[in-house]
């Protein structure tokens, strides 16, 4: 008998964060449906990269059209998907659950629809989204490991199944730290740092990125691994070539975390939880323009926690111990 088929559908976002979570999701699916991909996200690249099955759908933020026409557009694609694939459950990661959504949820009442909802909503973020979960058959809402210090709109809310924090760590073929290192272009022999903020669609990452090198190259021995996403809106400098190097699309990260022994990287959910869970000592640096993800927040509920030192009271050069 063949498996049922999920369709793993994305928000836009303005980085790897839901791709990245809904290709571990799809891992951990593996024994029991078919997972395919349904994503607004111009990195949609990735999945295709890993092997899997997915469709592109340009967010109404893409301009492409107009907005008045974009969330029929996306219920006409997604039923249709639906019924190319014949899928039995579409599992949405989002903030927003656009009204196409709703509409094709509407089309299609023998698909289950499931929300996977992130907490940490920052303080003053809309919060109308919220109505939508009655009309989803099951809200999912991914562990953090700074769960205590959430006081945003879902932290006190029952509708939600609260899950262990979700990476793709344990789904990937996890490289040992020299051939990590080689295929990085890295010198294995050398203590190793890792500079991975933000895309910078958001929030200027040039700055704080650039400091975090230059403090970071204080100690000679060190070279440092600078992250450059696929959708990247800015480039941090390497002010050193001979011990900088540049990680441009690399992707999944995780993959490679083996070959550092610290970081500097941005508070979102995925950062948090990778590295921490790899068990690199981190100085995670919250991006407070966040949409919605409450990223000052999670950083102070892990500092509370002791998992790493929060930046305002920290050298990014104290991370390498």
């Amino acid at each position: 008998m063949s498996k049922p088929v999920v369709v793993l559908a994305t928000s836009n976002g303005t980085g790897l964060g839901h791709l990245s979570r809904q290709l571990a999701v799809g891992h951990a699916l593996r024994d029991d449906a078919e997972p395919v991909y349904f994503s607004l996200s111009r990195a949609v690249g990735v999945i295709r990269h890993q092997g899997q099955r997915g469709e592109y759908a340009p967010s109404r933020e893409r301009g492409w059209i107009p907005t008045h026409l974009w969330h029929h557009y996306l219920r006409d694609r997604l039923t249709a998907f639906v019924a190319e694939t014949k899928a039995e459950a579409v599992v949405f990661d989002g903030v927003v659950p656009y009204e196409g959504l709703l509409l094709a949820r509407a089309r299609l009442p023998g698909v289950r629809f499931v929300w996977m909802r992130r907490g940490f909503w920052r303080p003053g973020a809309r919060t109308a989204p919220l109505a939508a979960a009655p009309l989803f058959d099951l809200v999912l809402e991914p562990g953090d490991f700074a769960a205590a210090g959430d006081n945003g709109a879902t932290a006190h809310r029952t509708d939600a199944v609260r899950l262990s924090p979700i990476t793709q760590l344990e789904y990937l073929d996890l490289l040992p730290r020299e051939e990590a290192a080689a295929e990085l272009g890295l010198d294995p022999g050398r203590p190793t740092a890792l500079v991975t903020l933000s895309s910078g669609v958001l929030n200027d990452v040039v700055t704080p990125g650039a400091a975090a090198v230059t403090a970071l190259l204080e100690d000679p021995d060190w070279q440092v691994a600078v992250v450059r996403s696929h959708i990247a809106a800015g480039r941090i400098p390497l002010s050193d070539e001979s011990r900088c190097v540049e990680l441009a699309g690399v992707y999944p990260l995780a993959r490679y975390l083996a070959a550092f022994d610290a970081a500097v990287a941005a508070g979102g959910y995925n950062s948090v939880h990778e590295l921490l869970t790899a068990g690199v000592p981190t100085l995670f640096v919250p991006n407070p323009t966040s949409g919605t993800d409450d990223q000052p927040a999670r950083t102070r509920g892990l500092a509370d926690k002791g998992l790493h030192r929060h930046p305002e009271h920290t050298h990014p050069a104290d991370t390498r111990g």
